[in-house]
């Protein structure tokens, strides 16, 4: 039962009291903010599209003169695979295992 006691004031740190800006304090603080507020509202939009809960990247590419997705996944050790803009994860193919040089086609 020690242990019990012993755990609860561990949970129970009070916390640090709220900071209390002036007008003037919170205006400044907002200028500053605001570029960063705006730039994570549109990462926000951008990635609506993507599934995050799996943790998938898309790389605009050309491929055969065609653009694509390199497709990458969190969990996979190297971008393996790429599929066409209107198709998404589900169209995702196989690219070369071999690492691309200077005549190969993914650009």
């Amino acid at each position: 039962m020690a242990d019990e006691d012993d755990d609860q004031e561990q949970d129970e740190t009070p916390e640090p009291p709220q900071r209390l800006f002036t007008l003037t304090e919170a205006e400044r603080v907002r200028q500053e903010l605001e570029p960063f507020l705006v730039e994570a509202m549109d990462c926000r939009k951008k990635l609506a599209i993507k599934d995050l809960d799996v943790g998938l990247l898309d790389f605009p590419a050309v491929i055969d003169n065609q653009d694509v997705y390199l497709c990458w996944k969190v969990g996979e050790d190297r971008i393996r695979f790429y599929h066409r803009q209107d198709e998404g994860f589900a169209g995702r193919k196989p690219l070369d295992p071999r690492d691309p040089g200077p005549g190969d086609k993914v650009q």
